[in-house]
């Protein structure tokens, strides 16, 4: 069984929003060779104007991951897990995810093109606020070049703050989900070689 073509355009949101905790974040920055104080002490995060502990740029890949299970796992969705190679992922970065976040995620099915056995399933994923009067973290300014991932965005930018931008497909020129209140959103391609389980 191939990805069915016919789910592009559908939607699928975690049931209940993924909370951010403190020492989730702190794991996933010693993963990823993080070394900035902010990924891992709070009072450090504080003294840059943050809520708590600051999330490295990627770790916005786990939220998006446990919503695009719900599709993945569909069984009418086609999609033979033990057949899928994670092609591409891009990452649009609007304010930082913070310790303590109550985070939303919707995830759609953009694009499912099939070409020499290769069945290749793009998603956006976006990232808000569960909760309507979350406070956000400053916005990530809109021309500043992604550094290392140790680096992060302080409440006055400085030169090299944070800014991943997504490659392709081209992003919507819509605004961002959330009323302008959006986190990230995750562009994700995975690789699905055609054919049934062996």
């Amino acid at each position: 069984m191939n990805a069915d073509e016919g789910f592009v355009g559908r939607v699928f949101t975690l049931p209940q929003p993924y909370e951010v905790e403190p020492e989730v974040l702190r794991a996933f920055a010693r993963s990823v060779g993080a070394t900035h104080p902010a990924c891992h002490d709070a009072a450090a995060a504080r003294a840059l104007g943050y809520r708590d502990i600051v999330a490295t740029p990627t770790f916005a890949v786990v939220i998006a991951q446990a919503a695009e299970a719900i599709y993945i796992n569909d069984p009418a969705a086609g999609i033979d897990f033990t057949r899928v190679v994670h092609a591409e992922e891009r990452f649009e970065h609007h304010h930082p995810i913070v310790a303590g976040d109550r985070v939303a995620a919707t995830v759609e099915v953009v694009a499912i093109t099939a070409r020499a056995g290769i069945t290749r399933v793009t998603t956006r994923t976006s990232l808000a606020p569960a909760d309507a009067d979350q406070p956000l973290p400053p916005p990530v300014p809109p021309t500043a070049p992604a550094p290392p991932s140790t680096h992060l965005p302080t409440p006055t930018p400085p030169q090299g703050a944070l800014n991943p931008t997504p490659a392709a497909p081209d992003p919507p020129t819509e605004p961002a989900p959330g009323g302008g209140r959006a986190l990230a959103t995750v562009w994700s391609t995975l690789a699905v070689r055609s054919g049934g389980a062996e």
